[in-house]
């Protein structure tokens, strides 16, 4: 009796695998449409760093739309056609979009990309996700091969209970 409590497990299991590979691919289409921007935190630690690299760009210093203080909280990035932008999140939920040429500002360019998350929050659960599903994924030939040896099981049992039997 214990192999069918097993069963019943590896059914509950490959059943929330399902789920999750789902659940992943909804994930990672909404992340493709939704977000394509890497995300750097400003905290006490990158400040500094972050409000120098800042007031070097003439195109940022210069603009008037532009704060470069400490009420910064996040900084993000987004690849375009030729160019890139500048996401700028202030502590008022006020953020400012800047345009900027691939070859400008690229010290910038560089810290955030290499010390950012992408997407934000949507980014963070994304790349959860898809671990998850990378698990679940592996154990789907698993639980394939735990079912035909299963049934093998229940056949040679039901074979062997007919020749008892006669």
């Amino acid at each position: 009796m214990k192999i069918q409590k097993v069963n019943k497990y590896f059914n509950i299991l490959f059943i929330i695998s399902l789920i999750f590979i789902f659940t992943s691919i909804i994930l990672v289409v909404a992340y493709s449409f939704f977000s394509g921007r890497i995300y750097l935190t400003v905290n006490d630690k990158n400040r500094a760093t972050i409000l120098e690299m800042l007031k070097e760009s003439e195109h940022i210093s210069n603009s008037s739309e532009v704060i470069i203080n400490n009420d910064v909280v996040r900084i993000g990035k987004r690849q375009g056609l030729g160019d890139w932008y500048l996401y700028i999140k202030y502590d008022n939920g006020k953020e400012e979009t800047r345009i900027l040429d691939d070859g400008e500002f690229r010290d910038l360019y560089e810290y955030i990309g290499s010390n950012g998350s992408y997407g934000g929050m949507l980014g963070i659960l994304t790349e959860a996700s898809i671990k998850i599903s990378i698990i679940s994924i592996i154990f789907i030939p698993i639980y394939i091969t735990f079912k035909i040896c299963y049934v093998i099981n229940r056949i040679t049992e039901k074979q062997i209970q007919k020749d008892k039997d006669a």
